[in-house]
């Protein structure tokens, strides 16, 4: 199929984004699903935003937008956590400090 506007098939069009860094054409696919919707507020609480992007066929920025549109927000708990990447701690120089952490359960 061509685009009338760019004179280019879909699968030109795909594999040019693709190789400019692109991975989604956010027109192809703009309605959610019901299903989509469901993963979207079980899961985006708890993971990455990245993460979700393996579950549901869409960008990172598109799930953050979905999410942000339909109230759904990262739980306190994710966002205290190392995987949320809010947090970068600074180069530990004592051996007994880096214990201490292992010992609490600190893995950034």
């Amino acid at each position: 199929m061509t685009n009338p506007i760019i004179n280019v098939d879909l699968d030109t069009l795909n594999k040019r984004m693709k190789l400019s860094g692109f991975n989604k054409i956010a027109a192809q696919n703009p309605n959610w699903s019901r299903e989509e919707i469901n993963i979207l507020r079980n899961l985006y609480p708890d993971n990455p935003s990245k993460e979700l992007t393996l579950f549901i066929n869409r960008s990172e920025q598109a799930i953050r937008h979905k999410a942000a549109k339909l109230g759904i927000t990262k739980s306190e708990s994710f966002l205290k956590s190392c995987e949320s990447g809010r947090f970068r701690p600074a180069p530990l120089k004592s051996k007994f400090i880096k214990r201490l952490l292992n010992i609490f359960g600190y893995k950034c």
